[in-house]
């Protein structure tokens, strides 16, 4: 049997069943029993041998299944039990697998539809969008987006796990603490001043325009923490603390 991706896209398939309810239903009830086996599978991979390319792989298609193609496709109860059992795998003995761009934006939106936190759907989204890191990422920047991100999942995991883990009931200001935290954390301000600095003036006067622009102020900085945390705030405005 294949694993996650290939099979999870099978279920574009079953969302178009052609035939009687019964038919479907039989159908739909497939295609479960094949996602419970490999959820399981997963976990049983990088139980017994985290650092296997298998386990990687593994963790790999799950991401973006319960990830980026969570709100496209695929049953909701799926998804649900999907992302679960990933994420189980994910902040445990997977969690150092997570280590590209595409990895995390999966691994972060699989977090907002779990924990339905803020902070995961702005990491995620800006991840994503070429507008922002996924565009720099193309770019000479990719040797900072990369270092950038290690230090943000290895500095951050403490708090990923606490939310993966205490997310029932907890408000929104989770998001803020951990936008602050991220923002001040010093090694990160080490490599963005690192970088920064290496960059020519015309790059430096568009990261800086662009920070400016998304904080809708007439002073942006770059290496300035708060700026980065007004641009952050920019897309939760439903955090009170951003408002």
């Amino acid at each position: 049997m294949q694993w996650n991706y290939l099979s999870h896209r099978q279920l574009q398939d079953k969302i178009s069943c052609v035939g009687t309810k019964k038919d479907c239903a039989a159908h739909v009830a497939k295609y479960d029993e094949i996602s419970r086996q490999q959820d399981e599978q997963l976990k049983n991979t990088c139980s017994s041998n985290p650092n296997s390319t298998s386990c990687h792989l593994m963790i790999q298609d799950a991401l973006e299944y319960v990830g980026k193609n969570r709100n496209h496709y695929g049953k909701a109860s799926d998804i649900k039990t999907s992302t679960q059992n990933v994420l189980s795998v994910a902040n445990s003995s997977g969690y150092h697998t997570i280590n590209t761009l595409d990895e995390r934006a999966n691994y972060f939106g699989a977090m907002y539809g779990y924990t339905e936190q803020p902070w995961f759907r702005v990491a995620e989204s800006e991840s994503r969008s070429f507008l922002s890191l996924k565009g720099a990422d193309k770019s000479f920047y990719s040797d900072w987006i990369a270092e950038a991100g290690g230090v943000i999942m290895r500095n951050g995991r403490s708090e990923f796990q606490y939310i993966y883990n205490n997310h029932v009931g907890q408000s929104n200001s989770w998001s803020y603490g951990r936008l602050v935290n991220e923002q001040h954390d010093r090694e990160l301000q080490a490599v963005h001043e690192r970088h920064y600095n290496s960059w020519k003036k015309a790059s430096k006067f568009f990261v800086d325009s662009a920070i400016k622009l998304r904080r809708r102020s007439k002073s942006g900085d770059f290496l300035n923490p708060d700026h980065r945390v007004d641009v952050g705030c920019e897309g939760m405005k439903e955090v009170k603390e951003c408002q």
